[in-house]
């Protein structure tokens, strides 16, 4: 299938999931749209371009994009439906009964407390409540407790309520986009041994897996300095719980809040390190792309599986696709693919997930901007003969075509911009893929504590070095520009910056047929 079709299929959903939660009136909207997707194939039916010479191509691709907004009206009419049938059955559970037993399916640790995500089945149903409670005792994932406390509602997901798409992040939408049904905050906990209740074989390796990456953290900042601990386990596993709440904001203004989680930037490094790892054991192409795949899967398992990190890991492997298949089209096509999927699996992130948005956002400017890029003489690798010089300069025209396309979405959701985003990132960069694999290390020799602690005490010189840069650049009270835009000029914005590639595009091959004639 051609790209653009892919491009109409997911444009199309986008917008028809958009107008389902943000207007009364999308079942209007919904007969128009198939009224003019006939329109579009009678006109591409009947009619012909150039004296009926050739069909124009304009009709179809109006009515795959009108058909597609049809389909994502309903996904998001199904979606709020799904909200409500959920919302009601929850109330109606939590009003029979003053205490639960459910299964600890997620653990986050902070500096003061910790935070369960707990799943309870209830004859047909299954909800999930988040529990804040105290940082001691330590439960674990996969333990059975009894919870005894008036569990609150959480935030549904509705058309022009007070969660219309709104400009700023919204902690209990997030929660939503979990599928948290409700929290609770310090209730009275008791600890279940010896239920017997049905969990999956897959479930307990899970279990087990992301109790060993807690017991990873935990032997990690015993082995390692804090410093290295913290930066390590937010790099390799997306774990923040060792950063202190001023730390991530530092991190947020120096713009480098990107790789203290596991963002598709991270998870391109794991790929390219697994690749590169099964490259060397000289094994055919299939079966390294299927290792890589398996390796990554059994990681995300690891880390815990929340959503953000699975956008992460698929849009770090539609780069990787084109890099295997040498052709940026097809990375396209499956970036679209990608989003495609995720919209149809949850709609909801279409409208309210920041960092579906974002990491969208950033593939883009990586797949679309980056090689319009490498088209101009001052990007050009041939000015510099120095091989660390030409990868910083890959870094800068990487970090410049994220930039462009996030700046605007994060000014528009956030007021603000870091001012020395770009400078903090070729600063910063060329050091996360050391301290990832050394973090490998001290992974693998863990076994020996000596061995680890020297590979802890190597990491924590870039360690400390990002923390100096973050901490510098921070520091000034100009490195972070506060202005809002409306959601008109952030459209007027991208539209701008769409028309820009596509004029660009076109000059390029013109240059380039032209020198070819030459």
């Amino acid at each position: 299938m051609p790209l653009k079709y892919f491009i109409a299929i997911a444009l199309g959903i986008f917008l028809g999931i958009n107008i389902a939660y943000s207007l009364n009136f999308s079942t209007e909207i919904f007969f128009v749209s198939l009224v003019i997707c006939f329109i579009n194939f009678l006109i591409f039916k009947f009619f012909k371009k150039n004296s009926g010479k050739e069909k124009s191509e304009t009709p179809i691709f109006l009515s795959i994009l009108f058909l597609s907004l049809a389909f994502g009206i309903i996904l998001g009419q199904i979606s709020i439906s799904k909200s409500v049938l959920q919302k009601e059955r929850f109330n109606n559970f939590i009003s029979q009964k003053e205490n639960f037993i459910g299964l600890i399916s997620n653990v986050k640790q902070s500096e003061k407390s910790q935070q369960l995500i707990l799943k309870i089945k209830n004859e047909d149903n299954d909800f999930k409540i988040k529990i804040v409670t105290a940082k001691f005792p330590e439960f674990k994932v996969g333990e059975f407790i009894k919870v005894e406390g008036k569990i609150g509602e959480g935030k549904i997901l509705l058309p022009n309520t007070e969660n219309k798409i709104n400009k700023s992040f919204d902690l209990e939408i997030q929660d939503k986009l979990k599928n948290i049904d409700g929290e609770i905050a310090f209730p009275k906990i008791l600890t279940i041994e010896n239920l017997e209740t049905k969990v999956s074989l897959f479930e307990k390796f899970s279990f087990y897996l992301q109790n060993q990456k807690s017991n990873f953290v935990k032997k990690l900042d015993t082995l390692a300095p804090r410093v290295v601990a913290s930066l390590t386990a937010g790099t390799t596993l997306g774990d923040d719980s060792l950063f202190s709440k001023e730390e991530i904001n530092n991190f947020r203004i120096s713009g480098l809040s990107h790789i203290i989680v596991l963002s598709g930037f991270n998870i391109t490094i794991l790929i390219v390190f697994f690749s590169f790892l099964f490259l060397n054991l000289n094994l055919r192409l299939k079966l390294r792309i299927f290792l890589t795949l398996v390796s990554i899967i059994i990681f995300i398992i690891f880390v815990g599986a929340e959503p953000s990190i699975l956008r992460a890991a698929i849009m770090g492997g539609v780069l990787l696709l084109g890099n295997i298949s040498g052709r940026q089209y097809v990375a396209k096509q499956a970036l679209f693919l990608a989003a495609l999927f995720m919209m149809i699996l949850n709609p909801k992130i279409a409208v309210f997930d920041i960092s579906f948005h974002l990491s969208f956002l950033a593939t883009f400017g990586i797949l679309y901007l980056l090689p319009i890029f490498d088209e101009y003489k001052f990007f050009s690798q041939e000015r510099f003969k120095n091989k660390f010089a030409k990868n910083l300069l890959e870094i800068f025209k990487l970090t410049l075509a994220v930039q462009i396309l996030v700046s605007p979405y994060i000014i528009f959701k956030f007021s603000n911009l870091s001012l020395f985003g770009i400078v903090g990132n070729l600063l910063v960069v060329p050091v996360i893929p050391i301290i990832m694999f050394l973090a490998f290390l001290i992974i693998l020799f863990s076994f020996l504590p000596g061995l680890s602690i020297f590979f802890g005490y190597l990491s924590f010189i870039f360690s400390k070095y990002i923390f100096l840069v973050v901490e510098f650049i921070s520091s000034f009270s100009f490195s972070k520009l506060d202005f809002s835009i409306s959601s008109l000029e952030m459209f007027l914005i991208y539209f701008l910056i769409i028309f820009y590639l596509s004029f660009e595009k076109k000059r390029i091959k013109i240059q380039k047929y032209l020198k070819e004639e030459k």
